[in-house]
């Protein structure tokens, strides 16, 4: 079990590392901040309405 909630909190930290890479590459080619968090709210919304979408709850509420 503890290795489990070990290799969670890896791949957890991973991720982050990831999005962390990919909003300095999108803010260094981007004119503004504006269009990096912009991006960003768009990905977490898409994941979140995907996701019930998959699950049958028909959109975003």
């Amino acid at each position: 079990m503890a290795g489990l909630v070990f290799a969670l909190l890896v791949a957890a930290g991973g991720a982050l590392v990831a999005q962390n890479l990919l909003m300095t590459q999108i803010t260094q080619a981007s004119p503004t901040i504006l269009i990096t968090l912009v991006v960003n709210s768009a990905v977490g919304l898409t994941h979140n309405c995907g996701g019930k979408y998959l699950r049958r709850d028909r959109g975003c509420r």
